[in-house]
């Protein structure tokens, strides 16, 4: 915290913020990129009060016109903006559930409009030359494990041996999003691929995570990353790359096309609300237009 905030002058504000990030870690069990991200926000916050004030002030002296002010410097993704202002609004309640202050300085701040972009997904034929890009049988379990399952990637990352029940078909999501787990089942063929690979797979007793690289050691979500980008490139697929994150759209576009209800998806993509799992009710228009064709066909118009 320090490095990000600096020699803070009033070290209430300090302490505040190293508390608050003690609580979204040990209490609410945030996982480690969420509490960067709450650290980065706050931090940006205490920089821009010291450059405009000469000074950071006490938590309770911070008005919602400095925040208003820091908002509109921002040059930056509108998703960024609202999260680094609800990060500071968690930050604020959380000092009014203690008592330290009575206001909260992030409420009432106008929000710049959220994009709503229609859901990436591969076609088939994308999704198939990745997976022929995957020589590696660990970059296949992995490319396969996102695509068959629609996991986060760092869902996968954390993944253990033990999570994988060969004889019931499923794999156990220990920590989800928000710290929530789920069981998803494991269709044929990445029953097949992850059977492969345990099989094959010669890391010590010591190394439990179940998906690793060429050289046996446990993936995380920057690896994943990479090792996407590295397959989408030697696969041929276009500019933007996919990330892995593309392959839970290919899985939650493929269900919703496939006929799946919508409470099934949220359940097995791990969405807390069914408005973010709605976002892939939104199929393309050549389906669109299959779909009233299929209708005209079955009536009979005069």
């Amino acid at each position: 915290m320090e490095q990000l905030i600096g020699a803070c002058s009033v070290s209430t504000f300090e302490s505040g913020v190293l508390d608050f990030l003690a609580y979204l870690r040990e209490y609410r069990r945030y996982a480690p990129g969420t509490i960067r991200h709450y650290q980065d926000s706050l931090a940006r916050l205490v920089r821009f009060l010291r450059l405009t004030l000469g000074h950071v002030p006490e938590p309770r002296e911070v008005s919602r016109q400095q925040v208003w002010e820091w908002a509109q410097s921002m040059t930056t993704a509108p998703y960024a903006v609202r999260f680094r202002l609800a990060a500071v609004r968690s930050f604020y309640r959380w000092l009014a559930m203690k008592g330290e202050v009575s206001h909260n300085p992030g409420d009432g701040i106008p929000l710049p409009k959220k994009p709503d972009p229609m859901p990436k997904a591969l076609d088939v034929v994308g999704a198939n030359a990745l997976l022929m890009a995957a020589e590696r049988f660990c970059d296949l379990a992995l490319v396969s494990l996102l695509l068959y399952t629609g996991l986060r990637r760092q869902e996968a990352a954390d993944l253990l041996l033990s999570d994988v029940d060969m004889e019931r078909g499923t794999l156990t999501v220990r920590r989800g999003k928000g710290g929530k787990g789920r069981v998803v089942p494991l269709s044929g063929p990445i029953r097949a691929v992850l059977q492969d690979w345990i099989t094959r797979r010669h890391a010590p007793s010591s190394v439990q995570a179940l998906l690793l690289n060429g050289h046996d050691k446990a993936l995380n979500g920057a690896s994943i990353a990479m090792i996407m980008r590295r397959l989408a490139i030697r696969a041929g697929l276009p500019y933007p790359l996919p990330s892995p994150h593309v392959l839970r759209h290919t899985f939650a576009t493929r269900l919703v096309a496939e006929g799946v209800d919508i409470r099934t998806v949220q359940e097995l993509l791990g969405h807390a609300s069914i408005e973010t799992t709605a976002h892939y009710l939104r199929v393309e228009t050549p389906a669109k237009q299959e779909a009233v064709e299929r209708l005209a066909a079955g009536l009979a118009l005069r």
